[in-house]
């Protein structure tokens, strides 16, 4: 479990190994060097606007639409970590706290503000209108940005082909998610939903094969409001492990932290998120 940061290397485990290498300076206080700074928040709201097809279509008995699941700019804490330098308190302690092997040291920092998450789900909704049951198997699923193939994430191209619906019944399923920070203002998006059974035999076997496609067009709304960025150093057993794939050495460089996974861009949460966690900077 992470401990809060108000109260990890300044006023309880380093003092008691300082105590025991350097007497000395056994009488530190705390001192977790909280930065807090005003800004402007701006965030980037997302619109996707369904061009060329409507978003509901019907072809035999089947209607299926496609709508996406829109994220909205919120007020939200962004927090990041970096590698830093130890504290200044700690400054002449190098081999035994803050060396190659020993503690290491992060700058975490919040940003408080308007933010969107960075993905949003497009939803396919089947309506099963004849008198069979409907099956996904052997329709094809594609997706598109401006007109370039892109990989489908291979879990939901399974659920889909495995979609089962009685008649007169109906059923929502994820068709894909996407991180729309990677897609410029302009970009077109396409889902594809090809062989798609309609119709049926009396037998139940398939009559009719029908294509379905959706084109939905990006924009961006630009919001903007208060914003405050707090920062304070906090050693690496207060950081989440997806931040710790790079360490910085006593000459300054950062090196991979091993088999640690892959440092994450950021993390998104509410106020009463951060406060739960306990590892918000003290201010």
């Amino acid at each position: 479990m992470f401990r809060n940061p108000a109260r990890s290397f300044a006023c309880t485990r380093i003092p008691v190994l300082v105590a025991t290498a350097v007497p000395v300076l056994a009488g530190w206080g705390c001192g977790p060097q909280t930065i807090t700074l005003q800004q402007t928040s701006t965030c980037e709201q997302p619109i996707l606007t369904s061009v060329q097809r409507p978003a509901r279509q019907q072809q035999g008995q089947i209607v299926i639409s496609v709508a996406p699941d829109m994220p909205r700019c919120e007020n939200l804490v962004q927090i990041t970590y970096t590698p830093t330098d130890p504290p200044s308190s700690l400054a002449g302690i190098t081999s035994a706290l803050a060396g190659d092997q020993g503690e290491q040291f992060y700058r975490r920092i919040e940003r408080r503000g308007l933010f969107v998450h960075p993905t949003y789900d497009f939803n396919v909704a089947f309506v099963n209108q004849s008198p069979r049951v409907f099956r996904g198997d052997g329709m094809v699923v594609a997706y598109q940005v401006d007109g370039a193939q892109t990989p489908l994430d291979e879990g939901i191209y399974s659920r889909l082909l495995g979609t089962q619906i009685l008649p007169g019944q109906q059923r929502v399923e994820l068709m894909q998610s996407i991180d729309h920070t990677s897609l410029t203002s302009g970009s077109t998006i396409g889902l594809f939903l090809y062989d798609v059974v309609t119709e049926r035999t009396d037998a139940g076997e398939p009559a009719v094969r029908s294509n379905f496609e959706w084109f939905f067009s990006k924009t961006e709304q630009v919001m903007t409001g208060p914003g405050t960025e707090v920062s304070c150093v906090v050693s690496e057993t207060d950081v989440p492990p997806s931040f710790m794939n790079t360490r910085r050495t006593s000459g300054g460089t950062r090196t991979p932290a091993g088999t640690a996974p892959s440092r994450a861009p950021y993390i998104l949460q509410t106020e009463q998120e951060v406060l739960a966690s306990g590892l918000a900077c003290p201010t």
